[in-house]
């Protein structure tokens, strides 16, 4: 029982050392200098948005990754441009908008059909 509660206590202050060691270095870099610690943690961020891209493009395929990043990219830009019409009080463009997201994201998905899923998912090889 006190083994026990000693390895508990000792793992919480471990924890709590190694926290601060990580912590406080990082938070006076960005009291002390927010630009550039904006830009490293937008940096950071961004490489691993590139490293998941990168990921999925060779998981599912090229085809596969390109067709899934378009589709999700018009639903995005779509409902962006939606909200955008509705903020600015245009809401007969926001409703465009809408119908234009619809019909591009329906013609997306006709002229990718062939390319739904990966070649590891519908048990074709390829060469």
């Amino acid at each position: 029982m006190v083994n026990t509660l000693l390895a508990v206590l000792l793992l919480a202050a471990l924890c709590a050392f190694l926290g601060c060691a990580v912590v406080l270095p990082l938070w006076k870099w960005a009291v002390s200098s927010p630009g550039t610690y904006s830009a490293a943690v937008a940096v950071l961020a961004a490489l691993l948005v590139l490293a998941l891209l990168v990921r999925a493009c060779k998981k599912h395929g090229a085809r596969v990754f390109f067709r899934r990043f378009l589709k999700c990219t018009v639903v995005a830009g779509g409902l962006a441009a939606a909200i955008a019409a509705v903020l600015q009080g245009t809401r007969l463009l926001a409703l465009a908008a809408l119908a234009a997201l619809c019909a591009v994201y329906g013609l997306v998905d006709i002229v990718f059909r062939k390319y739904k899923h990966s070649p590891a998912q519908s048990g074709r090889q390829t060469a």
